[in-house]
């Protein structure tokens, strides 16, 4: 494990994340989706069509095997089944860090739907948006969580931050590459403008996502010198 990679799988989840959101802006708001029981599901009276597309993407993954893999981790689901699949991958097992990134993310997400897409209601489409908003949501938990991995080889790379966590501020500021930052925002830039769709929304997006990163990055290193692992 390695910056170069790292920054290899981000750039791939990245324009990932891009393609999906270009995909839910040919559709409406369908906010209908999004709202407790505005659409009836048997057994499931307060759910949302949203939360219950979420729920069942992470149990097909699941059953895949995804879950398995430490930089992946459902993001609604409490139990999810065991795959019958044999699945290995080359990231070591880190702590997960305790943070609401899920409340922030579902909030951010709701706000950024109404400026993707053009305004309305067409019940025609209400399982294919509820679709890709589970799978564009999945895709930018996941992207947030790969911050443990980067803190530790940080870490690995300067053991001195470790000394920082008690200054989360400029702990932070060590943690932060500006080059790095810029090129991941020009590449979002550059593919909302070939898409035809706001380069500034989908700059706002990428800025969202590598606060939280950071954010991980910290409470991770946090985390590290709480339990002795440094």
């Amino acid at each position: 494990m390695d910056l170069p990679d790292l920054r290899r799988r981000i750039d791939l989840w990245n324009d990932l994340i891009v393609n999906r959101l270009r995909d839910r802006a040919r559709f409406p708001v369908n906010a209908t989706i999004y709202r407790h029981g505005a659409i009836p599901i048997e057994g499931r009276p307060d759910a949302s069509l949203l939360e219950f597309a979420l729920e069942g993407l992470e149990r097909y993954h699941a059953s895949l095997g995804r879950f398995s893999f430490p930089d992946q981790q459902p993001l609604i689901s409490q139990s999810l089944p065991e795959s019958p699949i044999v699945r290995r991958g080359t990231l070591p097992s880190l702590p997960v860090v305790d943070l609401p990134v899920r409340m922030n993310l579902m909030r951010f997400y709701s706000d950024l739907i109404g400026e993707l897409c053009p305004p309305g209601e067409d019940g025609q489409t209400f399982g294919e948006a509820a679709y890709m908003d589970a799978e564009i949501l999945l895709n930018l938990y996941q992207r947030v969580n790969v911050g443990r991995f980067v803190a530790q080889v940080k870490l690995e790379m300067e053991p001195d931050l470790i000394g920082l966590v008690s200054q989360p501020d400029i702990l932070r500021a060590r943690l932060t590459n500006h080059e790095r930052e810029q090129a991941v925002i020009t590449r979002a830039r550059d593919a909302a403008a070939r898409h035809f769709l706001n380069p500034d929304l989908f700059e706002r997006v990428f800025r969202w996502v590598i606060d939280e990163t950071i954010a991980i990055e910290v409470r991770y290193l946090q985390r590290m010198a709480e339990d002795g692992n440094a």
